[in-house]
């Protein structure tokens, strides 16, 4: 069985993409929805690699992320 360890982060990640491609592809034009979109893009790449940090087991892969 998959851990919560293992899907929440995934899940975190899919919600946040999800809210801000919505709130970009509302009006791409405006530069709140741009900076927006660009605070949603770094948040998840934290997560991310957070998540593999917390993954990988090694101190020299987890050094990388």
């Amino acid at each position: 069985m998959i851990s919560i360890e293992f899907t929440l982060p995934i899940f975190v990640q899919a919600v946040t993409l999800f809210l801000g491609g919505l709130v970009f592809f509302n009006n791409p034009k405006r530069k709140e929805n741009i900076v927006f979109s660009l605070l949603v893009m770094s948040g998840v790449f934290w997560i991310f690699c957070v998540f593999l940090a917390d993954l990988l087991k090694t101190y020299p892969a987890v050094l990388l992320w």
